[in-house]
């Protein structure tokens, strides 16, 4: 519980730092459009209206592993009120690794395969 606690106040301070700027600038979130771990197109657009949690991530990132069980708690407490996680695997072997590690993590919200460009799109390297 400690851990979803941490979770819920980074997210906090991230949606207040995102939504200072979006408000103060009047941007949109970037759009995209990536594949899931089965190969089909997911687009940005396709969650409108919802709250989005939005994690870049890795397999091999040991704080991106620890703080997964509390986004699938949060996606199961909060999902039917509106949330969304999305996971952006930034893996460079794609859904090769990332699939099994889902499977094997219990990943239960929305999971695609990132690309440089959605990184930098949103302040990425």
């Amino acid at each position: 519980m400690h851990n979803q606690l941490k979770t819920i106040l980074a997210f906090c301070a991230l949606l207040l730092c995102f939504s200072l700027t979006s408000f103060a600038e009047e941007q949109p979130a970037p759009g995209w459009q990536l594949q899931n771990l089965e190969g089909k197109p997911v687009k940005l657009s396709d969650f409108k209206g919802k709250v989005i949690l939005l994690n870049f991530w890795a397999t091999w990132c040991p704080p991106c592993r620890d703080e997964i069980p509390d986004l699938v708690s949060l996606q199961q407490q909060y999902g039917p009120r509106g949330l969304v996680v999305l996971g952006i695997a930034m893996d460079a072997k794609g859904a090769a690794i990332v699939k099994p590690f889902a499977k094997k993590m219990d990943i239960t919200y929305t999971l695609v395969i990132g690309d440089q460009k959605t990184a930098e799109a949103y302040g990425g390297h």
